[in-house]
């Protein structure tokens, strides 16, 4: 199954131009089977996510939110558990506080750490304990700088990604990062599992569970990078 965890609508985001209802067609058209809608500081209305849902139901859809943290990092959160909003810049420690009680059933992975940096310093390195997963692929990520290996596209960082996910024991994610029509489906994850559940506690357990292997649309990453 393939899943992409991290994408913007405009709906939500407005740093996206990406219309939720051309993205879920997109996605089913380029073969996925799931999408968790990751806006900004913000969680879909859990309404307008059903009524979404409704008018493309061979697609899973989930929310989350990407939450930037003070420490300059951004983390990624999927918890039925969570139903507050965090404004930019709030502590790490405020989060970490507001998760305490449903940490279990959340899902919490580090994105792009590197596109900024080359350091993994003492922040960074505290939010990789914590997670459950680093982003080690996506359009952010080959933004800031990829080479074409055959039929892949690669990081000029990720021998960085991949120090860091084996330093800390955490398995890779890929995504997205979905700001317009172009990028969805071009870098997603690929699940062992005959389906993906709809149920938002069941999901965040079969994420908890996953391995995740990187699957790219080399057509899409052709056009966006060459």
């Amino acid at each position: 199954m393939l899943l992409d965890c991290h994408l913007h609508t405009r709906n939500y985001s407005s740093c996206s131009t990406l219309d939720p209802s051309e993205a879920c067609t997109l996605a089913a058209r380029r073969g996925l089977h799931g999408l968790v809608f990751t806006e900004h500081h913000r969680l879909w209305d859990v309404r307008d996510l059903a009524i979404l849902q409704r008018g493309h139901p061979g697609l899973i859809l989930h929310r989350g939110m990407e939450i930037s943290v003070a420490e300059g990092y951004d983390l990624v959160v999927i918890s039925p558990g969570v139903t507050r909003e965090f404004p930019p810049g709030t502590p790490f420690a405020k989060v970490e506080k507001a998760l305490a009680g449903v940490r279990g059933e959340s899902f919490v992975f580090l994105a792009h750490p590197f596109r900024y940096t080359e350091r993994c310093d003492a922040a960074m390195n505290m939010l990789l304990e914590y997670a459950d997963a680093v982003e080690q692929a996506s359009i952010n990520i080959l933004r800031a700088g990829c080479e074409r290996m055959g039929d892949h596209f690669r990081s000029l960082r990720a021998a960085l990604y991949e120090n860091a996910s084996r330093q800390h024991g955490l398995p890779g994610i890929y995504n997205s990062d979905s700001h317009f029509p172009q990028a969805v489906g071009a870098v997603a994850s690929e699940i062992d599992a005959c389906e993906i559940s709809r149920d938002p506690g069941e999901f965040v357990a079969q994420l908890k569970a996953a391995s995740f292997r990187e699957h790219q649309n080399t057509a899409l990453l052709s056009a966006l990078f060459g």
